[in-house]
């Protein structure tokens, strides 16, 4: 095996040195495939997958000419029941044939004497029998394979017999893919050889753990996504065996596989009996996962099987044949508010000043159009001016803080809006707080700081808004509704700026638009930071209106009215009243 590179191209290609003994078949000395790839760590990867396609190609080869067939599994089942029967009937008679009188049946404990006998005397004398009877055809069969597949037959048979009688309990026959249930994996040979590596045999519930322990899992993925892909490790475990040897899957593992994937229902339980509860989701017509986690499957799948690939488990990565639901089955597209709706909801939201979090996260993502993350992950030290202009930093400025990509790092000027509604006053008065952000009952787990507050949003939300099929609206929408609304005024320049575009939602919006020209044009120019804060100011709302004007009416005498609260209290919203967009009076008495 050599990996060479291409001067002319600059890409690697993968030469592989033909066995002596089978050069003349294949009329030359080496093999050669072009790898596409100018990466060295990629390209050795492909390197010695094509080296063990190669080397089952070579076995192919030396059977072809040693005239041994290749037969599946369930045509060698056939042929040795088939066997078996044959024998029988050669020993015993036949039991159905009335006129005859050479029937001898192996009544009572004789059966047991021929279990007992069958791996030593019956099913290698059944095998040869068949095999005589039907040479030429059964000579280019693997006899190795076919007497393994005889015994098998022979035991069955008689243990059938067993049961009948009374002699013993024999569980009837399972077929490992029966029509009413595809629940089922498919059968395996243990002993099939064709796929094992140099390193040798290793369980499934072992490479589980030997992937674990690889320097991807444990340093270069974070702690949300191995969160996100044990439970795929632990569904293989639960459809499959977890010790079964994994140079015995196939791709036609794989093909089964990909459709229980592509079937798996939301929410299904991680305990208890994975294949009862396919049945079960499957009877009740469940809904099944998007296209994005079907695909989180099928990575950290390919993963395991190019992991003991890569360790020479494996000759061939069977993986590779699992399908992409990327194309065919995309997740449903998220799609901005529209007025009525985010009047709807910003009515709903605001009508307890006292919920801090669930009253100005809403609001700062309708004028920065920021993530959920980047909003609830925001300090103190996060709301700061910069050349005079108080900003939002968006910015990994602590251990708890993550960005989704080298894009969203940006500043992103405040609003005046929400200036004048007392946001600054809110922040001087939660900089204390024990969890060290300016929203005191968030907590961080695995998905970060925005977890909780996601799911109180969906909850308060549900039922506000409609989605048309393929679409769905959520805190995201937000950002989709800023977009919307800055698009047709800004460049493309300052809109990546403001809102810290990923490289897919800028394929995206490229794709709707064509206009790949403009991507920053101007940025960088005179004091950039006037420009992004006049775009922010075209954020307007009618709604915004009304609380701002509420507000008004609230501080008309003067604006130094506070709040009774201090610490980590539950209110703390700022340190003026806050309006809201409930009713039309005001939230407090007026003298």
């Amino acid at each position: 095996m050599t990996l060479r590179k291409r001067t002319d191209a600059g890409t690697y290609q993968s030469v592989v040195r033909i066995p002596v003994d089978l050069a003349a078949s294949y009329g030359k000395s080496h093999i050669q495939r072009s790898l596409n790839t100018s990466d060295r760590r990629e390209a050795s990867r492909l390197d010695k997958i094509h080296e063990g396609e190669c080397q089952v190609g070579f076995e192919r080869k030396r059977a072809e000419l040693r005239g041994e067939a290749s037969l599946s599994p369930a045509v060698l089942t056939t042929l040795a029941r088939y066997a078996v029967d044959a024998y029988r009937l050669q020993q015993w008679g036949d039991p159905f044939d009335s006129d005859s009188d050479d029937y001898d049946p192996p009544g009572g404990m004789d059966l047991a004497d021929e279990l007992a006998k069958v791996g030593l005397i019956h099913a290698p004398a059944a095998a040869s029998v068949y095999v005589a009877d039907h040479a030429p055809a059964m000579n280019a069969v693997d006899q190795r394979r076919f007497h393994n597949a005889v015994i098998k037959a022979y035991e069955y048979a008689v243990q059938t017999e067993m049961r009948d009688v009374g002699l013993a309990y024999v569980a009837p026959p399972v077929d490992p893919m029966p029509k009413e249930d595809e629940f089922g994996a498919p059968a395996y040979n243990a002993d099939d050889k064709y796929n094992l590596g140099s390193e040798g045999a290793i369980a499934l519930d072992d490479a589980c753990a030997l992937l674990k322990a690889t320097k991807w899992w444990t340093n270069e993925i974070s702690p949300k996504s191995r969160l996100n892909y044990a439970p795929t490790l632990d569904l293989l475990c639960g459809l499959f065996d977890k010790g079964r040897l994994m140079h015995t899957f196939t791709p036609t593992d794989m093909a089964w596989l990909a459709g229980i994937v592509d079937t798996l229902p939301v929410n299904l339980p991680h305990t208890g009996d994975i294949h009862d509860h396919l049945r079960k989701a499957a009877k009740a017509q469940c809904e099944t996962i998007a296209a994005a986690s079907k695909n989180k499957h099928r990575t950290i799948i390919r993963r395991l099987f190019g992991h003991l690939t890569k360790a020479w488990y494996l000759k061939v990565d069977v993986s590779a044949s699992l399908p992409s639901w990327s194309k065919g089955d995309r997740k449903k597209v998220r799609v901005q508010f529209t007025d009525d709706e985010l009047t709807t909801i910003m009515r709903k939201l605001t009508a307890d000043p006292d919920a801090a979090e669930m009253y100005w996260i809403p609001l700062l993502a309708c004028h920065t159009g920021a993530r959920r993350g980047e909003l609830c992950q925001l300090g103190p030290e996060d709301v700061a001016p910069h050349e005079g202009v108080w900003c939002l930093h968006i910015w990994e400025n602590d251990e708890g803080q993550r960005l989704k990509t080298e894009a969203s790092k940006r500043i992103v000027p405040l609003h005046s809006s929400l200036i004048a509604l007392g946001f600054l006053e809110f922040v001087a008065l939660n900089r204390e707080n024990r969890n060290g952000r300016i929203w005191g009952h968030l907590h961080h787990n695995v998905h970060g700081w925005g977890d909780g507050f996601g799911k109180r949003f969906g909850r308060l939300t549900k039922g506000l808004f409609a989605e048309r099929p393929g679409t769905i609206k959520d805190f995201h929408s937000f950002r989709h509704t800023v977009k919307a609304g800055l698009e047709p005024h800004v460049d493309y320049g300052v809109l990546d700026a403001l809102i810290g575009w990923s490289s897919e939602e800028r394929r995206v919006l490229e794709r709707s638009h064509a206009r790949r020209k403009h991507t920053r044009d101007g940025y960088g120019t005179d004091r950039p930071i006037d420009r992004l804060k006049a775009a922010v100011e075209l954020l307007q709302y009618p709604w915004m209106n009304e609380l701002l004007t509420k507000n008004d009416r609230l501080h008309s005498t003067d604006g130094t009215a506070t709040r009774p609260t201090t610490g980590d209290g539950p209110a703390r919203t700022g340190l003026r009243q806050i309006p809201c967009l409930a009713s039309s009076e005001p939230t407090v008495a007026e003298d």
